[in-house]
C-alpha cells in the first residue's frame, strides 16, 4: 500500500484503533494471516455467536468483524500499520 494511494476511511479509522489497542491489532493480524477459505468459516463462526445478540456492544463487535472479514481489508490494515511503523 503506497502512501499516495485512496483508503477507504473505515480502514484507517481501524489501523489507528490498532494502534492504540494491542487485543484489536492481535485480531486484524491472526485476520490477516487467514486464507479464503478459513475467513469464510470464521465469518460463519462469527454470525453464529452474534445471531441473538442485541447489546449495543455486541451490535458493534458484529459490525467490526462483518466490516474486517470482507475482502482484504485485514491485510490492508496490518499494510498501513508495517508502513508506518517502518517510517516512523
Amino acid at each position: 500500500m503506497r502512501r499516495n494511494e485512496v483508503v477507504d476511511p473505515n480502514i484507517q479509522i481501524v489501523a489507528e484503533a490498532c494502534k492504540e489497542d494491542e487485543e484489536l491489532r492481535k485480531i486484524v493480524q491472526a485476520i490477516a494471516r487467514m486464507n479464503r477459505e478459513q475467513r469464510e468459516e470464521f465469518k460463519q463462526k462469527v454470525n453464529e455467536y452474534f445471531f441473538n445478540r442485541v447489546s449495543p456492544e455486541d451490535v458493534e463487535a458484529w459490525k467490526f468483524y462483518k466490516y474486517i472479514l470482507e475482502g482484504d481489508r485485514a491485510r490492508t490494515i496490518v499494510s498501513i500499520l508495517e508502513e508506518e511503523k517502518d517510517g516512523a
